[in-house]
């Protein structure tokens, strides 16, 4: 998806490495205070900032311990979410229920 390594839990992306940043899943309701953080910015690589989502730089995970609390704060955000499906899904889940229109239904050749 975004040309690094990532690690998903209960099928969410969790954590991975883009380059030499580590990539985490947050709270979002926590970005603001996170990013005050030396080394911390949003995860923008599409040009948008995806919220829930930062980059850390080396700096900012420099030990073992450092990273483990990064990695322990994207884990317990995603177990949190445990049970309830992504916006995504739901669309793709009521998209599939849907039959087609009539109306959109695409017509053979000869038929009118």
């Amino acid at each position: 998806m975004f040309g690094g390594v990532a690690f998903m839990i209960h099928n969410r992306m969790t954590c991975g490495v883009v380059g030499s940043s580590l990539m985490v899943r947050v709270e979002p309701a926590e970005e603001p205070a996170l990013l005050r953080e030396r080394g911390v910015r949003p995860m923008d690589f599409t040009g948008r900032p995806m919220h829930g989502f930062l980059f850390v730089d080396p700096p900012a995970v420099k030990s073992a311990v450092m990273l483990r609390n990064w990695i322990d704060r994207a884990i317990t955000f995603v177990e949190s979410r445990r049970g309830k499906p992504d916006r995504v899904t739901k669309k793709r889940i009521h998209a599939r229920k849907q039959p087609p229109h009539p109306a959109k239904r695409r017509r053979g050749y000869g038929q009118s």
